[in-house]
């Protein structure tokens, strides 16, 4: 039982993260079809800004007045992302550029990173380039503290290699970046298919309406949920992902494809043979048409369990997804409330070590300190706040790599040399001092 609740939680996860925008109405499956059609650029820049706001309520005093600080840094906090990307297709090769800006209550942290790679020749290159904030800087080794920049590049990696060892893994990373296209035209066939039956009972998407956003026409979708029609599409979402025959079958293909790159890797660890081989089976157990009654047993009596408290808060998750004219998506923004209990999620846990007991024993457990009858009511309540503007899509992306001299950079493999030979001469004091005889 307790294998199945870890899976429980994987399919739950999975269910939310890929599902939660199909449905059957137009509006859902434009916006379906929109975040299907964003997963395939191949050129973009975009502006993003998240800020968080959490407040925690039903500590101790004492409590409360050390958090306070912690609470001051995040709730004046905000972190922007400008990104700028391009590659061809076959995503093989990739340039992007990111500059973050992080500002924590007053105290900037600034940083950059580039990616350049190509995998698509016989020669593999691939380099990223960090340029960290100044506070950053500072806890290096001095030498390095006036360099601008840290450079992680796959061919000084491959120095330190030989020439079957490079062959091998060029190939383990090629063979990666075809496997998860593969995967992804696989996934993503089906989903389309899967969106056409998927029927939830309340439309979770409306059109809002027309809008400009720099001179282009764009229609407003909005995501709305509140905690109640949120817990009830997860549960149906979950169960639709269990009874369908196709979710076994996408199971299988993205094992087949597993397995054929750790043949490919020739691969003789037996053990992670056996941990895949072992994983694929409890997989398969969850979406087979044998266990599916007792497995939806499991996932309603989850639900059950957490249909007296609320996830969501009073504000909800809402969510707008600005769409032109080509079905691309111009802006995304919105809001997600959560209001978590501690006593609720402690509630979920016993239920769950009850569950797992084996029989024979009491399903009671015994009042402690730790139950949820004495420990205090915390209650945090979280708002999660986004804005995300994409543009230049598919259009030509000017990304500049910063020019690198030994003046200006670090070697990410040099220092982590220096720093090895610094932990092997520590180790060596400390084996002559622990030598000594008194």
């Amino acid at each position: 039982m307790t294998k199945r609740f870890k899976l429980i939680k994987v399919v739950m996860v999975f269910t939310v993260i890929s599902m939660l925008l199909i449905g059957c109405n137009a509006s859902e499956m434009k916006v379906f079809n929109a975040l299907i059609k964003q997963n395939n650029m191949t050129s973009y820049e975009s502006d993003t800004s998240i800020k968080v706001n959490v407040n925690v309520t039903g500590l101790s005093e004492e409590k409360q007045m050390e958090i306070q600080e912690l609470l001051y840094m995040i709730n004046n906090s905000d972190i922007t992302l400008h990104q700028q990307m391009e590659s061809n297709e076959e995503q093989t090769k990739v340039k992007s550029q990111t500059n973050i800006g992080m500002n924590f209550a007053g105290i900037v942290m600034d940083m950059n990173l580039w990616v350049d790679s190509d995998l698509s020749g016989d020669e593999l290159s691939m380099k990223e380039i960090f340029q960290l904030p100044p506070l950053m800087m500072m806890s290096m080794p001095e030498s390095y503290r006036n360099k601008e920049y840290m450079v992680l590049d796959l061919s000084d990696i491959y120095q330190n290699m030989g020439q079957e060892e490079v062959a091998i893994n060029s190939e383990i990373l090629k063979e990666t970046t075809e496997l998860s296209k593969e995967f992804q035209l696989i996934a993503e066939a089906f989903f389309k298919e899967y969106a056409k039956d998927f029927n939830f009972k309340k439309n979770i998407i409306s059109y809002k309406g027309k809008e400009t956003i720099d001179g282009k026409t764009a229609m407003v979708y909005q995501l709305k949920l509140d905690d109640e029609t949120f817990k009830e599409f997860l549960r149906y979402a979950t169960h639709r992902l269990i009874e369908s025959d196709s979710t076994e079958d996408l199971v299988r293909e993205y094992f087949s494809i597993i397995t054929k790159f750790t043949e490919d890797m020739n691969t003789e660890n037996e053990v992670e043979k056996e941990e895949m081989t072992q994983s694929l089976n409890e997989m398969l157990e969850v979406f087979s048409e044998d266990s599916r009654e007792e497995v939806l047993n499991d996932i309603d009596t989850f639900f059950d369990t957490i249909d007296n408290f609320n996830i969501l808060g009073e504000e909800g998750l809402l969510i707008d997804f600005k769409l032109d004219k080509k079905g691309n998506i111009l802006n995304t923004n919105g809001k997600i409330h959560f209001s978590i209990n501690q006593n609720d999620f402690n509630n979920i846990n016993i239920q769950q070590y009850n569950t797992k007991r084996e029989p024979g024993f009491p399903q009671d457990t015994p009042q402690t300190k730790d139950t949820p009858s004495s420990v205090e009511n915390m209650i945090i309540d979280i708002k999660l706040e986004f804005n995300q503007d994409i543009y230049n899509i598919n259009e030509e992306i000017n990304i500049e790599i910063p020019e690198l001299t030994e003046e200006n950079s670090v070697n990410y493999m040099d220092m982590f040399k220096i720093e090895q030979e610094m932990m092997n001469t520590q180790e060596e004091v400390y084996n002559t001092d622990s030598n000594f005889d008194f």
